[in-house]
């Protein structure tokens, strides 16, 4: 797994597992077969792709959009929106809006 600790400049795809502790300005891809831990921020939106996996701790800046991945959410993120056939975990500590 890859560890990411610094500024990304987006849009960013995220196509291997990785675990993400610093910061991706404008948006980020989780593609299928791939698992994004977020405890940084993404400053826009992040999408998740069917077969791919989003756990988010951190903080995104935009709207978390399930295409029909698997997402949780324990951190914040502004808004969610499920468009795929899957529907997004959010904890009942998270913080949405």
């Amino acid at each position: 797994m890859q560890i990411i600790r610094d500024k990304i400049e987006g849009p960013f795809i995220i196509d291997r597992d990785m675990r993400v502790n610093g910061m991706i300005t404008v948006e980020a891809t989780v593609e299928a077969g791939s698992t994004l831990y977020l405890h940084g921020m993404v400053t826009g939106d992040l999408i998740v792709k069917p077969g791919a996996t989003a756990i988010v701790h951190g903080m995104v800046n935009g709207t978390v959009r399930n295409e029909g991945g698997q997402v949780e959410i324990y951190g914040k993120a502004d808004r969610v929106a499920d468009t795929g056939s899957t529907r997004t975990h959010i904890d009942a500590k998270a913080a949405i809006g």
